[in-house]
């Protein structure tokens, strides 16, 4: 396993797609692909974080801006435009203009020498990448059978953070092997692959009448009198928040300062990952057992102590176990989607799905630097793992607010399983 692991992936599902001929198959395998790929590009900031500091003199705050904020905030923005270019364009082509965006922000961060400079080219990363997933809905809506579509959304959740956890542990090591110029180049050849595949192999099919935006805009403005679709997208936001921030973000000197090596470190992301992809299709098992609210709660109080404990606890042999937890506990926030794919009303549950998407990408963008100015300001006064310590309650908080929304959610549910 090592970085070129995603080449090799994705060869691997360009051969499968070359040997067999079948239209589902091909547009949710490239799909899927592009999903993963839209999480390597999202993580690779926060594997390079003391190099991207050192080689442009950051801080805590600007780097939170530029590996979150400048990529969460235009990711958030294209939620809308996207869902609405997927039912007026063919999949093949909204897919591949944004990895063709992406593959220049990729090479624009190979060759930057300024500020101005990487932050445009994280940018046009988020603005890149804010398809992909739903690129994927889309190829299940447009090719599958209803019976498969709660397996097929599951499984391309835990194959994406699969080769999330694959990948991970290598990239600060090949970051300090080849320089972080390269890395981005070799994102940018994945992406042209990926891009490649996608305008030869992904079916054309026709497209039916098209909503018009002002349907869009009335479905937006339902939204919000359905109290239930509220309490659930937030609550998906402040559950997987604090998992994105730790390993986009301060994760890597984090663990460090604790006394692990950048290789442990990273072993501990990866491990999140892992237990992330394990985490939401464990919470979909169990929810046909037991109530999804109580999945809910159970998740919320499993990821607090989980990372409580990460933070502050004074044990480090915990800190693999507890890492692989934290990303289980988060998991179960995709339960969300399945509340939303609920709602009878097809445009209503095609932009509850986008809100969701937003509101996610509007929590990081303005958690990450906030938290960053208060690492900068308590680092005058403290070392480092102090500095974390007076500065990540943040994130516990989000997630104990979390437990308590579970909580109303499940008084103002209206949809049933």
């Amino acid at each position: 396993m090592s970085f070129i692991s995603l080449v090799v992936f994705t060869f691997t599902g360009f051969v499968c797609i070359v040997v067999i001929k079948e239209a589902l198959l091909i547009a949710y395998l490239l799909t899927v692909l592009f999903f993963a790929y839209e999480f390597i590009v999202r993580l690779v900031p926060g594997t390079q974080q003391a190099v991207l500091m050192e080689a442009f003199h950051l801080n805590h705050s600007q780097f939170a801006m530029l590996s979150s904020t400048s990529f969460v905030l235009p990711f958030t923005i294209m939620q809308f435009p996207v869902a609405f270019l997927l039912k007026q364009y063919h999949l093949k082509v909204v897919m591949s203009l944004s990895l063709t965006t992406c593959i220049i922000g990729c090479i624009l961060m190979a060759v930057a020498d300024n500020l101005s400079l990487i932050f445009l080219s994280r940018t046009m990363m988020g603005i890149g990448t804010a398809s992909a997933y739903l690129c994927v809905l889309e190829s299940i809506q447009r090719f599958s059978k209803s019976t498969q579509t709660k397996t097929l959304i599951g499984l391309s959740t835990t194959i994406a953070f699969f080769i999330t956890f694959l990948i991970t542990p290598y990239l600060a090591k090949y970051t300090l092997l080849l320089g972080h110029q390269v890395i981005y180049l070799i994102t940018a050849g994945v992406g042209s692959l990926l891009c490649a595949s996608a305008l030869i192999f992904i079916p054309d099919y026709t497209i039916e009448a098209t909503e018009q935006f002002g349907e869009i805009k009335k479905s937006t403005a339902a939204i919000f009198s359905h109290r239930y679709i509220i309490y659930s997208v937030i609550f998906s936001g402040m559950l997987y928040c604090p998992l994105e921030y730790i390993c986009e973000n301060e994760g890597m000197i984090l663990f460090q300062s604790q006394g692990f090596s950048e290789w442990q470190a990273s072993h501990m992301i990866s491990s999140m990952w892992l237990g992330y992809a394990m985490g939401t299709s464990l919470s979909c098992w169990l929810a046909n057992y037991v109530s999804m609210y109580h999945v809910m709660k159970a998740s919320s109080a499993i990821s607090l102590l989980s990372l409580t404990l990460l933070i502050y606890g004074p044990i480090p042999s915990w800190h693999y176990p507890l890492s692989l937890c934290f990303g289980i506990a988060t998991g179960s926030h995709i339960l969300t989607y399945y509340q939303l794919s609920l709602i009878p009303n097809t445009h209503l549950k095609t932009t509850a799905l986008a809100l969701n998407q937003v509101l996610l990408g509007t929590g990081m963008s303005i958690t990450a630097p906030m938290i960053g100015l208060l690492i900068d300001y308590n680092r005058v006064y403290h070392n480092i793992l102090s500095a974390y310590h007076l500065s990540l309650w943040m994130l516990v908080i989000i997630i104990l607010s979390s437990f308590f929304l579970a909580y109303q959610i499940h008084r103002n549910r209206q949809f049933s399983n």
